[in-house]
């Protein structure tokens, strides 16, 4: 082969190897592998004829050159891969003037680095392919090794530090040059601690050079070769990552003014279209909703077309916008109102009496709040002028309003009342009777009673739906430490017991249909369960009306739930009915006992819970609260009551005629009129 013929191939290996590099296939390890990763894009469909721009080579070379330089170099490279007539001319090494003039229209970009030719470092640069499988939009460049991978490729092209061959040319070149520096590139990855990695390519070229050499000075002289060339590339690349950086803030910067020209504009054309006054209503987050809606905050210039398409959408936001304005103007409205309002009817409240036990069994605020003619007057026009001289004028309504809400209440609750369980008498209040109870599907508590039960907490809590006013009352009466209004719709049955407990009125010798609960409690019947059955004890528990209604029968010793069919209760003498309810008395010496969780009241306030004298302390300056006087027990809370151990009623002989002898300290009487014989009964 002749020097001139191996100077030629030298040349358009070169121009190879470059073209190899910007068509970014660089490098890949097996075919298989670049078949596995992916497959080569199609390519596009071109407009018009392809041949038109074969003029442009017969063009003279100043004309050219007029054209080129006014290229971007991504332009310059595009048209080189338009066909081979373009790529032989642009890939020569004298257009290298043609790719210095285009790169000249980008401010502050570096020189090409001596290491990369002009289309190198275009494509470098300006093509965010992957240099290994062709994969498009791969945003990030290795800087220190001149490259853009994918995240796979990454995985491929790239070998720790640490790695075995690595490490062993690292250590040959070290004791040869003496020198740590690495003779190949190497990069940190995101994500890594910052581990090194190195370019295999690199590694490979390196080491099939390395070990082509005769000597040991010719390795040594071509390992220091190339740690000179990797430290001019590190120093290239800083240079390159600073001006990649100011890139980036200038084109945010040219996004940003092109955003907030199209948000100027739009803004401009919606107040000639008339919704200035809209715009200018805006607080900050209703105006960033409009400016950052994805339809305006977009750094691109507006078109009539764009805007005819986005003009609804826009127009919708700031009806939308609007409506939800005045709709939190009319709250901030009602709510200013109902703060008035409260405050009127608590200093009402005031000057009628100290808060007691009634105070909570009556129409609250809240409830007022609701009635008419006081919602009315809330719900007055925005632009009426409400003061507290027009609550004064229905103040005057307030103990009618009370007594039609209290009336409403009562309906309610005898509405749920089966027809079965009362027979109504002339004069008599069904929810007086002593069977008149409820059960609340909420807490699960029985036994409520009228009037106390308008009291019962569950019937206050939050509805699960309320319009706006409501939900302003409830927020002053969160506020305001006071109670939502009344809603009971599902909440109450009626006593799943009622036809026990009138069977055991009717034991005790009263009429069930006109017994009340306050006859019932002076009560002094008691009642002993025959049906009870107890093999070694001859006894008998005895009942008030209210726990016979409740007893369960034991069965050797298990518990099962009443049924009413097995009962059989006998009528103890009044005499000894009286000594049963004095041993009931005596075991509670101590007194009534409350139960936890009692709830108390202020008189001077709405304030309820469950340390009344503290709160009467500190808020009240009351050193010695008095309860009855300075507070109370809230209606809701479980009554007081009496440990239930029933008392036991023994005959006073056995079946043999044995007299019975109560065992010491056990509550218990004998009975002549409860006999052995009513055991077995």
């Amino acid at each position: 082969m002749t020097a001139g013929r191996e100077k030629k191939k030298a040349r358009t290996s070169e121009v190879v190897d470059n073209l190899a590099l910007d068509t970014s296939v660089s490098y890949h390890i097996g075919q298989e592998n670049a078949k596995n990763h992916t497959s080569r894009p199609t390519r596009r469909a071109v407009r018009g004829r392809r041949g038109a721009l074969k003029a442009m080579l017969d063009m003279p070379l100043d004309v050219l050159f007029e054209i080129f330089s006014r290229m971007h170099p991504r332009d310059l490279l595009n048209l080189a891969r338009t066909s081979k007539d373009f790529r032989s001319l642009l890939m020569s090494r004298t257009s290298a003037i043609f790719w210095r003039a285009a790169r000249q229209q980008i401010p502050g970009l570096p020189e090409c680095p001596p290491f990369l030719s002009e289309p190198q470092y275009a494509n470098l640069l300006f093509f965010s392919h992957c240099h290994g499988c062709l994969k498009a939009n791969v945003k990030s460049i290795l800087w220190a090794l001149y490259v853009r991978y994918c995240p796979r490729c990454k995985e491929i092209m790239l070998i720790p530090e640490d790695d075995a061959r690595v490490e062993s040319l690292r250590d040959a070149v070290l004791e040869a040059t003496n020198v740590e520096d690495p003779p190949f590139g190497m990069t940190t990855l995101p994500r890594r601690n910052l581990k090194l990695f190195a370019h295999l390519p690199e590694i490979d070229r390196f080491e099939k050079t390395w070990d082509s050499f005769a000597t040991d000075a010719e390795g040594t002289r071509f390992a220091l070769e190339q740690i000179e060339l990797v430290k001019q590339r590190t120093a290239f690349a800083s240079d390159l990552i600073a001006w990649k950086a100011q890139e980036a803030v200038a084109r945010s910067s040219e996004l940003d003014n092109l955003r907030q020209e199209r948000i100027d504009e739009i803004l401009k054309r919606l107040r000639e279209d008339g919704f200035g006054s809209e715009i200018d209503d805006l607080d900050p987050v209703e105006y960033d909703q409009l400016v950052y809606h994805n339809a305006v905050s977009k750094a691109q210039k507006l078109t009539e077309s764009a805007w005819q398409s986005i003009r609804p959408r826009l127009v919708s936001l700031l009806e939308s916008l609007k409506q939800e304005r005045l709709q939190r103007d009319r709250a901030e409205l009602l709510r200013n109102r109902l703060w008035m309002m409260q405050t009127f009817v608590t200093k009402y409240e005031q000057a009628e009496e100290r808060r007691t036990v009634a105070s909570e069994l009556r129409a609250q605020f809240s409830d007022l709040a609701l009635m008419s003619p006081f919602r009315e007057l809330m719900e007055a026009p925005s632009t009426t002028e409400i003061t507290t001289r027009d609550l004064k004028v229905l103040s005057g309504k307030i103990p009618a309003l009370r007594t039609e809400w209290l009336e409403t209440r009562r309906s309610e609750l005898i509405a749920l009342i089966p027809s079965e369980a009362i027979n109504p008498r002339d004069g008599v209040d069904v929810l007086s009777l002593a069977t008149s109870t409820f059960y609340c599907n909420e807490c699960f508590r029985d036994n409520l009673r009228w009037p106390n039960i308008l009291a019962h907490s569950c019937a206050r809590e939050e509805p699960p739906e309320y319009d706006l006013y409501e939900a302003m009352v409830q927020e002053v009466c969160d506020d305001g430490n006071m109670s939502y209004f009344w809603n009971s719709d599902r909440m109450f049955e009626f006593n799943r017991r009622w036809d026990v407990e009138k069977r055991t009125i009717a034991e005790c010798g009263k009429d069930p249909d006109t017994a009340t609960f306050e006859e019932m409690a002076q009560c002094r019947a008691r009642l002993l369960c025959l049906a009870c059955i107890t093999p070694k004890d001859p006894y008998r528990e005895a009942f008030d009306w209210k726990s016979a209604a409740e007893h369960k029968l034991p069965t050797w010793g298990l518990l099962t739930r009443c049924w009413p069919s097995k009962h059989k209760w006998k009528l103890l003498d009044p005499e000894e009915s009286e000594k049963v309810i004095a041993l009931e008395l005596a075991n509670n010496a101590n007194g009534l006992v409350p139960p936890a969780g009692t709830k108390h009241c202020c008189a001077y306030c709405h304030y309820q819970g469950a340390h009344p004298t503290c709160h009467c302390l500190y808020i009240h300056k009351i050193l010695l609260p008095k309860p009855g006087e300075d507070y109370y027990v809230h209606p809701d809370s479980p009554g007081q009551s009496l440990p239930r151990k029933p008392v036991r009623v023994y005959p006073t002989h056995t079946s043999e005629g044995r007299p019975i002898i109560i065992p010491r300290g056990e509550r218990a009487i004998l009975s002549s009129s409860f006999t052995y014989s009513d055991i077995g009964a």
